[in-house]
């Protein structure tokens, strides 16, 4: 479960403070699907990067699985984002250096599966 509680998010350019987030309060339960939609400018990339666990940069409280976010590490962030929470780019956001079936093979990597043991399931992916 993801809960928000009270976000607040602002950039800093010079001396100004542009406020981006203001008392965001939400919570996705378990096996939900959310769309965050909005206008141009109005804080949908920040609030995706803070519920995707990109930004930790935020006043308020992010418990994710009724505990603070704030208590996890970069790595248990970084496994979290891996194994539980998901989120598909409008640009697709593929990586320019690689090609197709690497891009499709990354996740399968970080989840610890050898090199060798991905072949079949990249296939039967890019043939969906």
């Amino acid at each position: 479960m993801i809960e928000l509680v009270d976000i607040y998010k602002s950039y800093q350019i010079d001396s100004t403070s542009f406020p981006v987030l203001k008392k965001i309060n939400l919570m996705i339960n378990p096996g939900e699907f959310v769309g965050i939609m909005g206008k141009s400018g109005s804080g949908k990339s920040t609030l995706i990067n803070l519920i995707g666990l990109i930004d930790k940069k935020f006043e308020g409280l992010y418990r994710f699985n009724g505990e603070s976010i704030a208590s996890y590490s970069d790595n248990q962030l970084s496994q979290i984002r891996n194994e539980q929470v998901g989120f598909v780019f409008q640009n697709f956001s593929l990586i320019e250096s690689k090609t197709v079936r690497e891009n499709v093979e990354l996740p399968l990597l970080y989840q610890g599966i050898s090199h060798r043991n991905t072949k079949e399931r990249v296939e039967a992916a890019l043939e969906k």
